[in-house]
């Protein structure tokens, strides 16, 4: 009997890094130029998904899965960020359920913050005046890096 080979072959087809809005806001365009309509204008430590670049450009994928550009200066990957997913999120004082809310109380869908800690299912985020809240897992999206595979 004649021993079989397998050979598998692996190519990197794609990778995505997770970004955040670094300034108070950042405009995210139809193309990779300001000659192109802005289709959205951000707040700081929005979470986005790098997809692709042109240039100084970035193609990012928003929370909802919409693809805009943005310049790479307004955003970074030296910190983490999330953003409120659910129409509304309690914002508490502590992990879990039995910490009262805060006196914000809850944050809005698309409200945007910085990942601080994490203790279980629950994120401890700063907003952009440094004011600290914890949030359930269930209620936020936050950009992960993915590599796809394909063989």
């Amino acid at each position: 009997m004649k021993p079989l080979m397998f050979t598998i072959g692996v190519l990197f087809s794609q990778t995505s890094y997770a970004l955040c809005v670094s300034g108070w806001s950042a405009n995210l365009r139809k193309g990779p130029g300001t000659n192109y309509p802005v289709t959205w204008n951000v707040s700081k430590y929005t979470p986005l998904v790098k997809v692709g670049s042109k240039g100084g450009w970035y193609e990012v994928r928003d929370m909802d899965g919409e693809k805009h550009w943005v310049y790479r200066s307004v955003v970074t990957s030296g910190f983490k960020c999330l953003s409120i997913k659910t129409t509304r999120a309690r914002l508490r004082s502590g992990p879990g359920t039995n910490y009262p809310t805060t006196s914000y109380q809850n944050a809005e869908r698309y409200d945007a913050f910085r990942r601080v800690e994490k203790k279980g299912s629950w994120y401890k985020v700063e907003g952009p005046f440094l004011k600290t809240f914890w949030v359930h897992r269930s209620q936020i999206w936050r950009p992960i890096r993915r590599i796809k595979l394909s063989y």
